[in-house]
Parts: C-alpha cells; sequence; structure tokens
C-alpha cells in the first residue's frame, strides 16, 4: 500500500497505532496491516473483511460519515464556542496512497467548553464524505485533534468550489505526486487559521473513524459554514485520488446537535 507506510493517517488498524503514528512501532504496524481501498474487492463494503481488526467497520452503531440532515437534528444554543489556536509552522506534506496529509508538531490547540485537544495532523477528502441534506461538495478537510483523555475530537470544514484558497496554494501546488515518506516544502508555511471557517456554528455527534479499523473514538464537530477552493485546486487533488471518501453511514439513533 505504502512505500515506507509511515503516518497513516485518520485511516490506522487500531487506535493505538493511531496515537502513535509517529513512532516506529506504528509504522511497522502500519506495514502489516491489510491493504484497504475506497474501490473493489478491497472498497468499505469489505473492510471488516480485510482483516478482523476492522470488523467495527460493519458492525459498529456510532459510524462516520453521516448526513447532517437539518430538520433533524437538536438546536442547541447552550452548546460551546470552538476556539482555535493553530499555529503556522514550515509545510510537510505526505502522500500516503490514501490522501494528502499534513502532520503537525506539538502546540496547536482546539477547545470547546472545557475539553483542550492537540492538533495531530489535517488531511483530504474528496467528495465531502459528511453531507447537508443529502448533498456533498467537492472536499472536506479533517483536523484530527487528540484529548486529554487520549479520543479524538475531529473537525471536519466542507469544500465548495468557488475562487482560489490563496491560504492553500503553498500546499496545493505542492501535493507529492507519488506515495511516499513527508518530504519538506521549501520556504513554505501552512497555518489553518488562514483557511478555517469565518463562522464558528457547528453540527456535533459522536463518531468513529472514517478508514479502516472504524474505531467509534471520535468526537466529530462539522463547521456549517463551508471554505471555498477552485476548480483547479480541486482537479489537483482529484488527479491524484479521484474518490477517498466513505459512503454514508446510519445514524442509528444518534442525536446530532447544532451549535447556532
Amino acid at each position: 500500500m505504502s512505500i515506507n507506510k509511515l503516518f497513516i493517517p485518520f485511516a490506522v488498524t487500531s487506535f493505538f497505532a493511531f496515537l502513535c503514528m509517529n513512532s516506529a512501532a506504528s509504522a511497522e504496524a502500519a506495514h502489516e496491516a491489510a491493504h484497504w481501498s475506497y474501490f473493489g474487492e478491497n472498497g468499505p463494503a469489505n473492510w471488516a473483511k480485510l482483516d478482523k481488526a476492522n470488523i467495527v467497520c460493519s458492525s459498529g452503531k456510532k459510524q462516520s460519515p453521516i448526513d447532517l440532515i437539518e430538520k433533524n437534528v437538536n438546536h442547541n444554543k447552550s452548546l460551546p464556542k470552538i476556539d482555535f489556536s493553530y499555529l503556522e509552522v514550515p509545510l510537510k506534506v505526505l502522500n500516503n496512497g490514501h490522501t494528502i496529509q499534513v502532520n503537525y508538531p506539538k502546540g496547536s490547540m482546539v477547545m470547546v467548553g472545557d475539553t483542550k485537544a492537540e492538533l495531530l495532523q489535517f488531511h483530504f477528502h474528496t467528495p465531502s464524505e459528511h453531507a447537508f441534506d443529502g448533498k456533498r461538495t467537492a472536499m472536506e478537510v479533517h483536523f484530527v485533534n487528540k484529548k486529554e483523555d487520549g479520543s479524538l475530537l475531529v473537525v471536519g470544514v466542507l469544500m465548495k468550489k468557488g475562487k482560489e484558497n490563496k491560504s492553500l496554494a503553498g500546499l496545493f501546488n505542492n501535493f507529492p505526486k507519488k506515495e511516499g515518506p513527508e518530504s519538506v516544502v521549501s520556504g513554505e508555511k501552512i497555518n489553518p487559521m488562514n483557511f478555517l471557517p469565518k463562522d464558528d456554528e457547528y453540527y456535533t455527534y459522536q463518531g468513529s473513524l472514517t478508514t479502516p479499523g472504524c474505531a467509534e473514538i471520535v468526537s466529530w464537530y462539522v463547521m456549517k459554514d463551508k471554505i471555498e477552493v477552485s476548480s483547479d485546486q480541486i482537479k489537483k487533488f482529484k488527479k491524484l485520488f479521484p474518490m477517498d471518501a466513505r459512503p454514508l453511514q446510519a445514524l442509528n439513533g444518534r442525536v446530532v446537535e447544532e451549535k447556532d
């Protein structure tokens, strides 16, 4: 699957492997993982059959992504504000064979009320994994943050076709064309604060990783406001990954709340 099997993203075969993705042990665990994809015999319908560690991909009741249907959500004005404190860092980019990912050093945080979580990495999907009232957009970016209790807080931002996103230009212009180890982009820096939505309203629910092993350890915060990327930027990503989004999953009675 991967040349060096380093830094398997949001797609990991176990929660432990995900949290330790920067370690040699994690790299070795990922190397031994069953190959999975978004198509054919190794696609989402068969993830649970590829490895016993993926069984929750089919048996789980809190799977992601989901369709966020406005009429079915609970409006909650008392939900806490989401505050981002992400730092500017030198741009390092990874093509892991499933997506483009930017791993983050320590120090960037997100706060939701009293809950604090540290940014581990962000990566992209096309089309968007979450849908709003049945409609998916061109892309989605996931900011993967680790809470102090070890579980994950993932912020999803849908990306729609529009004008060029200049804050993402340095990244989109330097996608590694082939799967391989992380590469440093000389002279470029990245700061998610520059391309996060301006509006802080969100949907929140309890869910899972959207890739094997589909562990149900994610507090999802999907921003209601979308960001724009140009058709050219979308094409650059889709040239490498024509489709890397999991099908929508059943809600199974979960409550989705909306921050107004």
